[in-house]
C-alpha cells in the first residue's frame, strides 16, 4: 500500500506517481497510450499500476488517472509525454 496526497493505493510503496488527464482524442486514448505503456513497461503490472484519481469518475471525459511506475526514468518520460 502507498499513501499519496492523503489517499491509499494498492501499489508498491517505492513506486513513483504521475497524474495525468485522460486523453480526449480517440487514438491517443485507445492506441498511443497503451502502445507507449507496452513499449516502456514490458512487464505490465510488474512495471506500473494505474488508478482513477479520487473524486473523479471514469466515465467523465478528461478524468484524471494516477499511474505508479517502478522506474523513476519511465515515470519522468511518461510525465513529459502525457501530462
Amino acid at each position: 500500500m502507498k499513501e499519496y496526497e492523503g489517499h491509499l493505493y494498492e501499489t508498491v510503496e517505492s513506486w513513483h506517481p504521475v497524474i495525468i488527464r485522460s486523453p480526449i482524442e480517440f487514438y491517443d486514448k485507445i492506441v498511443y497510450l497503451p502502445c507507449w505503456l507496452r513499449d516502456h513497461c514490458p512487464n505490465a503490472d510488474e512495471d506500473y499500476d494505474a488508478w482513477c484519481y479520487p473524486d473523479d469518475d471514469l466515465l467523465t471525459p478528461g478524468h484524471r488517472t494516477i499511474y505508479f511506475f517502478r522506474d523513476p526514468e519511465v515515470a519522468t518520460m511518461f510525465a513529459l509525454r502525457w501530462s
